[in-house]
């Protein structure tokens, strides 16, 4: 079965919609123009009626100052109608019109005779007496017939009452509606033929981003992340869509450059420790050696393997906090008794002469994971020692600021509005240059290459990526032979 394409179904659907808007509006215009038509044929029929009332007068014979032959020469002559009724004439203009544009209009008596004019309906209408004047409506041979009965107000006896009656019959209506819908119905194919072309060049501007954006998708498939969604500007669904699709794509991009270069860059790292361990291994077993050459030898490969081991946890921690902070709930922590019980743990080290104060406010609390920030801390010490300088000094503080900066004292549970918790480590070691400070948080970079055994490269890293977690502000201060500052700011609780 063939699949009709979406730009068909646009084009069909767009079609179906406007003819059934037409359907709509023909129904709705004939329903509106049949009470509109009729009403205005009431008020047609009521104004014709109403000017011949003008075109009929009595005259009462003692009012008359010619004679009967007299007065009926002098009418004639005028073709005006004279005739003889109650107690004197009637007299009737001869604009007085018997049918106009398909009303008919008649003269009657109170009793029902017809004295002038045209009245199709004369028989079916005689036993419908004269009530006032009022319109009214019967229904003849399958017709609809619109009556509109007339006192006339002359001096006459109340028996001798005249009427005037105007009949029209409503086929009119139904012929001028008629041709309104005959006109729908010629038109209606050629609107739905333009409906369809209307659709179709609808559906094709409609779908060209579509079209594109499974273009560009195809080639991001085959590989190239490279290419974007191009659709300009606009503010629309497909355009939200293309922008975020174009934001997908760039995260993607950058998630599988990163991870390139991260493999890179720890196949580089793992190469070195299993160059010097093979090197070490061919060397040993090439010769017999004495018992002190096998303990060096031993002892190298150990270091490299517990380079190799710690480089391997690094990486996993590294990639497990990459798959996302699902994987480390946060909940609300003590970080002052945290850092506390880190660096009393690691004051131990005395690496180089190196002496570790602390300044650590108490019964601070955030909302973190322990287990990551109790690794924050620890890498950030063990940075500072590993680049302070001899017999230095390192200062671990922790203290909470107000929304301005300013430090804070902890009182009871009272917590300043705004309020953060700040974690520095400072030492005086050897600093790092202003073109350096950004890069030291990129995966295996190192200011000092000839200390990689010191380092795996990804100590600082996993500290941003920490602090990311932590929706933390990381900073840092240096100046290169003076020493550096690392700073993580965090929401207090």
């Amino acid at each position: 079965m063939t699949k009709i394409s979406f730009k068909a179904k646009i084009a069909i659907w767009f079609t179906l919609a406007l003819v059934a808007v037409l359907i709509a509006t023909f129904v709705a215009l004939r329903f509106a123009g049949v009470r509109v038509l009729s009403s205005t044929l009431k008020s047609y029929l009521y104004s014709v009626v109403e000017e011949n009332t003008e075109e009929v007068e009595y005259i009462s014979k003692k009012d008359v100052e010619f004679t009967e032959e007299e007065l009926t020469n002098k009418l004639t002559d005028e073709k005006d109608i004279l005739m003889e009724y109650s107690d004197g004439y009637i007299l009737i203009d001869e604009d007085f019109l018997k049918v106009i544009n398909d009303v008919y209009i008649a003269l009657y008596t109170n009793d029902g005779t017809m004295l002038y004019g045209e009245n199709p309906l004369a028989q079916a209408s005689e036993q419908h007496g004269f009530e006032g004047s009022h319109t009214w409506t019967l229904e003849h041979e399958g017709v609809n017939y619109n009556i509109y009965d007339r006192k006339l107000i002359l001096e006459l006896p109340e028996d001798k009452t005249l009427w005037i009656r105007g009949v029209v019959a409503e086929t009119e209506t139904m012929r001028q509606l008629g041709a309104v819908s005959r006109l729908m119905m010629l038109a209606t194919p050629f609107i739905a033929l333009l409906a369809v072309l209307l659709g179709l060049l609808t559906a094709e501007r409609s779908i060209a981003p579509i079209k594109e954006i499974e273009k560009t998708a195809s080639a991001i498939s085959e590989g190239d992340l490279s290419r974007r969604i191009d659709i300009g500007e606009g503010k629309d669904e497909i355009h939200r869509l293309a922008h975020e699709f174009n934001g997908m794509v760039d995260k993607l991009e950058k998630s599988f450059a990163s991870e390139k270069q991260f493999t890179s860059d720890a196949s580089h790292e793992l190469r070195t420790p299993m160059s010097v361990i093979m090197a070490q291994c061919e060397y040993t077993l090439s010769a017999k050696r004495k018992q002190s050459e096998y303990i060096e030898s031993l002892e190298t490969i150990q270091r490299q393997g517990e380079r190799m081991s710690g480089l391997i946890n690094d990486m996993l921690d590294y990639s497990r906090m990459d798959q996302g902070s699902d994987r480390y709930p946060l909940e609300e922590i003590d970080i002052s008794t945290l850092v506390t019980d880190t660096t009393e743990g690691m004051d131990i080290l005395q690496s180089k002469g190196i002496t570790m104060d602390t300044d650590i406010a108490s019964g601070l609390k955030i909302n973190g994971n322990a287990m990551l920030l109790g690794r924050l801390v620890q890498n950030l010490v063990s940075n500072a020692y590993k680049y302070g300088k001899e017999n230095g000094s390192i200062l671990v503080s922790l203290y909470m600021t107000d929304h301005d900066g300013n430090r804070k004292s902890l009182k009871g549970e009272l917590i300043p509005e705004g309020a953060k918790v700040v974690f520095s480590v400072r030492d005086d070691g050897m600093g790092i240059a202003e073109e350096d400070q950004e890069k030291i948080f990129d995966r295996f970079f190192r200011v000092d290459a000839s200390r990689t055994e010191q380092s795996t490269g990804l100590g600082l890293p996993m500290v941003k990526r920490i602090a990311e977690l932590h929706d933390a502000e990381l900073s840092l201060e240096s100046e290169v032979g003076k020493g550096s500052t690392f700073k993580v700011v965090f929401d207090a609780v």
